[in-house]
Order: structure tokens, then sequence, then C-alpha cells
């Protein structure tokens, strides 16, 4: 009972709004902490433990007591140095258990001792409480959930204090006892834990790193003092100290006395008054709950690894109703400790994991101290200057081992040889669309605009740099219009998301229906922000570009090149509708998933247009580690892989007759000795099409619609057409097909149009391609040759046995070609990061789908996959079919006129 009222008395003290008040003086405490670190630094190293438990020491004073600790009078000294006294002789009881026994500790050695630190610590205590007393002023008791008189923050020694004069729920002793442990709780468990902390992170410095990469995300200035809500962002710094904790828990045992008789989960009898240890340090190093236990393993932390672990497996602030009730406040120092630190320093080892001996004692020691050495962190300026130095000699030492490779001669090393490659026509983007709103008309010509720019960007390759790209005469113009694209979008999800919010949402991983009603992939993009925080706003918003991009351009362009195919090889269009036949019957019925699933005829024919002309016609990685490739190349970690889907879909060695429309390729007899990696029109590995299937059913439908109603004659033929460079396959003049009215039937019933043929109606994602390969250099240089463009080490790769790499996890991150797209995708959040101008494209602003690596990727992968599940592709065929009927001809128009296959409307 008497536990129950204290707790009760305290608990107000740790309000998350009190803790907010509280990081004013953490980050006080701080600077004041950097000041001693940065006298201290030019020694060869610094033994931390005084530094901190002074820091930790004067932050509990301050937060808890509301009393200012100076430590420059004799009196505070001899406090500190009582705190080590005190442990020491605890220590040296406990291991002689009779001096437990008060009666034999009076004949101790170190009795005399214990009775004068005590007595040391005692009169401090008294000190602190008799002059917070002298201020104190009586308050109104707060409620549950009040925790400020006015504007006043209530420390804890207010609210025992208030508890003595008011209600008598504690005396002076009790005040006291409170007190000491508080000062002790909450000064030397922090203490230890930021010692080991800075020694781990000082001996990992890929996670020193990433801490510092997120305080520059969340605080843009790393010099900048961090808010509550900027410290609670810091998710990786906290899943490190989370680790730090598991691996030397500050309090590394705890006990329990047994209120009755009991019989534990593992089947043994104990009986009332039996005293349970707990040894925590034990517990966090179980390989069976903690796989390779001494491995400093942040992403141990990760939600998705927490899932099956028991909660009592992980006890750094004990648990239950006796847990430590300050544990907040201990995360929210650490982390603005931590802060203040590694935005000053780069922490080097001295001591490590394997050199420091532990030492028994009431909390986690270490015998001779931690000794770290710390660097003063650099100006921006000055690691900007140091990182091109080191990018420059790295990409000269690749640039020297991949320019032995054969390859088309250059214009120099800044232009080099991509005028070369560039052998055919720039796009021409001036397609005119209907739309009805002014607003969609914009947004129309700001996608074609902004292709314009990012193609004007790579074939002038300086303006790649984005510090360069400033200078740029199409810079403002690719601000205004990127502004144009991202307000168009957010709209878009604004709209959706005022019906989501009438959803309810599936409460199972594999349940992707609610009811009939199926969720579309802004409503799964939307459900992982809200229910499972796996997203937020920007990164909807950046998958919304990149989908509506790959969902609609790359299908629009491969149903063209069908349609033209089909309109030139008649036999290939007699079979598929005798296909149609066959399966629907009526050849105007609207097809069902099953009977789309039973056209394998007609599947053929568009795999077999795809690999003549591969909607994305090239794709590229960036190689994770040193490779040898199979002609015996060795290329090193860096380098850009380019693979050239087009050439490897038209080389005679694997499709012979390459130019040949031939579906019959695509029977499995015929595709059983093909190289898996031979046809990539959908790319492969992990980071294949995560639509494919969605495309290839669109694909079939549009296609039954079109010849279920029209006989195509051809106008324009592969001969005639001019493919041009784009980041996706297009033709210079669009595609012109004759058409006549199936049979002469009746014109099918719906809203007036004047195209025939629905496709591009938003074309919303076009950016151009890289650079695109003619057929001699593929004849030429096969199976690889280099490619130079300034700083870039790239090799085109043009054999389906190197195209392998796309299946290993070590080369998944997508190149810099990539990179041209972040003005249109990324976020506000990132577009002025001052430090990061003078970098390559590639820097923070990775966080679409289309682009993102590692964990990110697989997070975000997995829940947008269910909006590909094949229940959902089965109710999107409604969508197609209906989108399908609009495809009409005006009632006045001549059947035999040609019709350019860009001008469509409603598809």
């Amino acid at each position: 009972k008497k536990w129950l009222i204290r707790r009760r008395i305290l608990t107000p003290a740790f309000h998350f709004s009190i803790l907010q008040q509280f990081i004013s003086t953490f980050n006080e405490e701080t600077e004041n902490l950097v000041v001693t670190l940065k006298s201290q630094c030019q020694k060869p190293f610094v033994d931390i433990n005084s530094h901190i438990s002074q820091f930790t020491l004067k932050t509990i004073a301050e937060t808890a007591m509301g009393t200012k600790l100076k430590f420059d009078t004799q009196k505070e000294i001899a406090y500190k140095q009582a705190i080590f006294d005190i442990g020491e002789i605890f220590l040296y009881r406990l291991l002689r258990s009779w001096l437990i026994v008060p009666l034999f500790n009076l004949f101790s050695p170190k009795y005399l001792a214990e009775k004068k630190t005590l007595k040391i610590l005692h009169k401090f205590t008294k000190d602190v409480i008799a002059e917070r007393q002298k201020i104190f002023q009586e308050i109104v008791a707060p409620a549950e959930d009040e925790v400020y008189v006015g504007k006043m923050r209530l420390a804890m020694l207010d609210l025992l204090l208030r508890a003595k004069s008011k209600e008598g729920t504690i005396d002076d002793d009790g005040i006291r006892e409170e007190v000491d442990t508080f000062m002790f709780e909450g000064h030397d468990t922090t203490a230890v834990a930021l010692g080991f902390a800075l020694m781990l992170i000082a001996c990992h410095k890929d996670v020193q790193d990433r801490i510092v990469q997120e305080m520059g995300e969340v605080l843009s200035d790393l010099h900048k003092k961090p808010t509550y809500n900027d410290l609670q962002e810091m998710k990786y710094m906290e899943r490190s100290i989370k680790e730090v904790l598991r691996l030397y828990p500050s309090v590394h045992f705890i006990s329990r006395k047994l209120g009755e008789d009991m019989t534990t989960v593992s089947g043994y009898y104990l009986p009332k008054s039996s005293v349970v240890h707990i040894h925590i340090y034990d517990l966090h190093h179980n390989p069976d709950i903690y796989p390779d236990p001494e491995k400093f393993d942040p992403d141990r932390f990760l939600p998705e690894n927490l899932k099956s672990r028991h909660p009592f497996s992980y006890l750094p602030f004990s648990a239950g109703p006796r847990n430590c009730i300050g544990q907040r406040f201990a995360m929210l120092e650490l982390k603005a400790a931590i802060c203040g630190i590694l935005a000053n320093f780069v922490l080097e080892p001295v001591d490590t994991p394997d050199s420091i001996v532990l030492i028994p004692d009431l909390v986690l020691r270490t015998k001779d101290g931690i000794k770290i050495r710390f660097l003063p962190r650099i100006t921006t300026a000055v690691i900007v200057l140091i990182y091109l130095v080191k990018t420059i000699a790295h990409y000269a030492r690749n640039y020297i081992i991949v320019s032995k490779l054969p390859g088309p001669p250059g214009k120099g090393w800044l232009i080099g040889n991509l005028s070369y490659l560039q052998t055919t026509p720039e796009t021409a983007m001036g397609t005119k669309l209907q739309f009805n709103t002014k607003k969609e008309i914009e947004y129309k010509q700001a996608v074609f605009d902004i292709g314009q720019i990012l193609l004007y960007r790579l074939f002038h390759p300086w303006f790649v740099i984005k510090a360069i790209n400033y200078f740029s005469p199409k810079y403002f113009e690719e601000r205004r219009v990127t502004n144009t694209l991202h307000k168009f979008t957010k709209e878009v999800i604004a709209e959706r998301e005022k019906n989501f919010k009438e959803i309810d949402l599936p409460s199972e991983e594999h349940d992707v229906y609610k009811g009939k009603k199926r969720l579309a992939m802004l409503d799964l993009l939307l459900s992982a922000k809200k229910k499972d925080g796996l997203i937020d706003d920007e990164g909807i918003r950046e998958e919304v570009d990149t989908f509506m991009f790959e969902g609609h351009d790359t299908t629009a362009v491969a149903l063209g090149f069908a349609l033209m195919l089909l309109a030139n090889n008649r036999h290939a269009q007699d079979k598929i509708v005798q296909e149609m036949r066959e399966v629907l019957g009526d050849i105007r019925k609207k097809p069902s998933y099953n009977e789309l699933q039973s056209m394998k005829y007609l599947e053929r024919c568009i795999k077999e247009s795809l690999r003549l002309y591969p909607s994305v016609h090239f794709i590229t990685r960036t190689l994770g580690a040193d490779l040898t490739m199979h002609n015996g190349a060795f290329l090193p970690k860096d380098t850009i892989i380019v693979i050239h889907i087009y050439d490897i879909h038209h080389d005679p060695n694997t499709y012979p007759d390459p130019e040949k429309f031939d579906p019959d390729r695509f029977l499995p007899e015929n595709s059983q000795n093909r190289h898996p990696y031979a046809y990539l029109p959908f790319s492969a590995g992990p980071r294949n099409c995560i639509g494919q299937k969605f495309a290839m059913l669109e694909l079939k439908a549009a296609l039954c619609a079109i010849l279920g109603n029209f006989i195509l004659e051809p106008i324009d033929t592969p001969e005639s057409i001019v493919v041009v460079v784009d980041i996706v396959l297009r033709t210079k003049e669009g595609i012109k097909q004759h058409v006549l009215h199936f049979l002469k039937l009746a014109q099918l019933p719906g809203s007036h149009v004047n195209d025939i043929i629905s496709g591009n109606i938003l074309p919303l994602y076009t950016s151009p391609g890289f650079f695109f390969v003619d057929t001699v250099l593929r004849i030429t240089y096969f199976p690889m040759y280099e490619l130079k463009v300034v700083y870039l080490i790239a090799v085109n790769v043009l054999s389906p046995k190197d195209c392998l790499i796309l299946s290993n996890s070590i080369h998944m991150e997508k190149s810099i070609v990539y990179d041209l797209l972040h003005d249109r995708l990324r976020t506000d959040k990132y577009r002025n990061i001052g430090k990061y101008i003078f970098l390559p494209i590639r820097c923070l602003t990775t966080n679409m789908l289309l682009q993102l690596i590692g964990l990110k990727w697989q997070t975000r992968r997995k829940f947008l996959t269910s909006a590909f599940h094949f229940n959902i592709l089965q109710q999107v065929i409604t969508v197609f079919n209906k989108e399908s009927k609009y495809v009409k001809i005006d009632e006045n128009h001549s059947w035999n006129k040609n019709f350019d296959l860009r001008n469509c409307d409603g598809y």
C-alpha cells in the first residue's frame, strides 16, 4: 500500500507534457557536456565516465528536484565521490553475505566508512530538499492529467512536498528516501547507459553514420537543438539505444520475494518468501532469443523483428507494475545527449567490447572506465571537399578498370560517348489531349514539359550535378513544372482520403477485400499510413506518382505497338478472333478473369509484341560489390550496369530471325531451352514489375474489345516507324491504323468520342531515357561495352547470362539514371538540403518503391503487393471492360480514315 501511494504521487512527474518541458534542460546540459569534451578532445582519448556522470546528475537535479548543481563547490564534489564509494561498499557487503545482517555489519572493516559516506549523501539530499522547500508554494493537487500550475512545471520534489503538506501521505524521511532513490536511479543508470552507447557507436561507424544521417533528415541542421517531437522521430537512434541496453543493461539483475507459493512455467515449485533473481544480462544474451547475441544490431528492434519475441525477453527497465517509472525520461535524455555529441564530434574507438572488463556492482560498470577518441566534426564545406576528393579517387580507380572494356569512341571526358549513342531523334512530345478542366490541361502539359527538361539535363550531363543545375537555363521552369505535378497528385490523394475515411480497413494481412468492396492501391497506402505507420504523406505521394506512370504509360505504349503488329499480321489477328469465339462464344461479350486467362494465343501475341517493342527498353543497377561477369570482365563496386532489353530481345542467337513477328516463340516447347533472362519486358529478380499480371490482363481486355468490333489494317509498319529516345519506347510520329468496322455492325452504345482507340488519356510519367543502343553496337561489342559520361562508370550489358545480376540482392540498388526522376518524385522535405547540393543527384531522396533499397523497399513492396493479389485482379476486369466500351467512332466518321493511336481519349 505504501508503494502504491508513493507511485501515485510521483507518476504525474513523468507525464508526457512534463517530459516535453524537460527537453530544454537536456539540451542545456548537453551543451555544457559538449563544451567540456571540446576542452578534452585534443588528448589521445577521453575517459568519459566522470564527464557523463556529472551531466546526468546535474540533469536529474534540475528536472526532478528543481535544483541547479554547479560542481564547483567542495560539497558537490564530495557528494559525487560518495555515490561511487557507496557502490563499492554495497558490493563489499553483498559479496560477504553475513554482512547483510545489520548486527554483523557493525563489525565490518568498512562500517565506519559506510556511515561517513551515508552522512555525506543524506546531508546533501536534506540540503536540496530544504532549499526547494523555501521557494515551494502551495499548489493545487493535480488531477490525473493535470501536470502544471499555470505555466509552472511540477518537479518531482514539488509533488512530494505537496503530498506532505496537504495530504500527509509522506513524511520528511519518506521524502528523503525518494529523493535519494531518484538521484541515484535517474543519474547513475543513465550515465552507465550513455557510456556504453558512446563506446558502441564509436566501434560501429555504419551505425554512427546512420544516426547522423537521421539527425540531418529530422533537424536539417545538425547543430539545431532538438525538440520533443524531433527526438521522437529519431527511430533508428532509438533502436540503437535499445540495442545498447540489451547488450549492457544498466541494472543487470532484479529480484522479487514471492508473496505466495507458486509453480513456475518450467514446472518448478517455489514456496512463499522465496527470493527470485532475474538476471537481465543473461536473458539479453540468450542466443535462442537473440541470435548471435554479442553482435550490435539495432535492427533487432524493428517492429517486424519484435513480433515473435516474448515481451519479457527484454527488461532494461524491468517490467510489470514495478517497472521503471522514468524510462521515457531516460530515453529522451539519452537521445538528447547523443544528438549533441554526434553533432559536434566524430567518435573513434579506444576501448571496445572485447577490451573492457565488466565488474559486479548495483549497476553494470567497467573496471577501468570507458575511453573514446573525440574528433571535432568539421564544417559542411570541408566535408563536401573531402567527399569530392574521395569520390574522384574512387571513380578514377574504377574508370581505369572499366576503360579496358571495348566501346564506341567519345568526345572527351565531359561529354563521353553519350552523343554518339544518341543515334535516334529526340522525342516529340507535343501531343494534344482533350481534358475537361484547366487544371488537368496544365497537368498534362507539365508531364510533357518535365520529360523534355529531364532529357535536356541528361544529354547535358554537367546538369546532372545538382549544384550546377541551379545555373541551368531550364532550372526555374523545372521547379514550376514540378510544383504543378506535385499539386495535382496531392489533390488526387486528398480527394481519395476523404472517401477512404468511410472505409473499414482489412483486419488481416491476406484480407484484400472488405465485403464486396475492393481496396485500391491508394487505399492500401492510406491504410499503411493510418494503421501501421509504415509510410507518411510524402511517401504516399511518391508511390502514387510512380504507379500512375508505371501503370499507365508503359501499358499504353505496349498496346500501341501490339495493335500495329496485329494490323501488319492479319493471320495473327484472325487467330485471336477465332480464339475469342472459342472462349467467349459471342466475341462482343465482356470477358471474365478466367476467360482472359484461357486466351493463350492472345497472350503469346502480347509477349511477342513486348519482345519486339519492350515498353521499358533498358534497366540499370549499381553494383553493390565487385563482380566478375560471365565473359571474365572484372567490374568494381559502384559500376553502373545498363541492361539493354531491346537489344537482348533482338539477339539472333537467342531469337532466330529476330525482326519477325512470331507468337509461337512463346509456346512452352520453344521456351524451354531459352535462358530465363533472355526475355525481360517486366525486368526480373526481386525488383521485377509488381504490376505485370495487371498489365497483361489490361492488354488482353483492351485487345478483346477492339478486335471484337474492328478489323485493323496497317498504315504504319515496323519498317516505317522511327523509334525515339525516351524512358519508354516511343515512335516519333505516333502509330496510325486503317480501321474497318467489324462486319459493319451497328456502332457500340456510349458517349460521343472522336478517337477509335482509347490510349494515352493521361501520359502521367513520360521521363526521357538515358541512351538508346544501335544494333551495330550490339553486334560490334557483344556481350558488353563501356559507357563514358562525366564521372559515371557504366557498362552496357547485352548478354542474358550477365543479366542474372538482377536476381542478386547485393546489386538491387538502381543507378543514377533513375535519379533524374528525383525532381519529378521527390518530396519538398528534401528540396533544400544545402549540405548535399554538391553531390551527384543521388542523395537522400530515393523514397519511392521505384528507387528504395533494403528494408524500406521490402516493407513497401510487401504491403503494395496486396493491390495485385489475384482476387483483386479478378475484380478489376470490370474496370477494363467498362473502359474498353468507349472504343467508339464518330457516327459521321469515314470507315476508311487513318487514325493516330496517340490521339486517344478515355482509356
